[in-house]
């Protein structure tokens, strides 16, 4: 049994010879998510995290914004100048 299989999959993935050639590895805009959250654990909570997970990556001080409730959508912690 493996130790941790999230990380033997992503050592797998980055010893393809694929690899360097994505795009997205390029230009250093791999993620890593959990794949307990992503791909085996579907319902409301996980969709949550996703989002959260989303917020954090993608937005810009995406820190300062967090799934209040389920069913909520995010909001600001704090109002930022514009």
């Amino acid at each position: 049994m493996q130790d941790n299989p999230e990380e033997s999959t992503l050592a797998q993935a980055q010893e393809s010879q694929l690899w360097s050639q994505l795009s997205v590895v390029q230009r250093e805009q791999v993620h890593e998510v959990s794949a307990e959250v992503w791909f085996l654990n579907p319902g409301i909570v996980s969709a949550h995290m996703m989002l959260n997970d989303l917020f954090r990556t993608l937005v810009p001080d995406g820190e300062q914004y967090v799934i209040h409730q389920v069913g909520e959508l995010p909001l600001p912690v704090a109002s930022r100048a514009h």
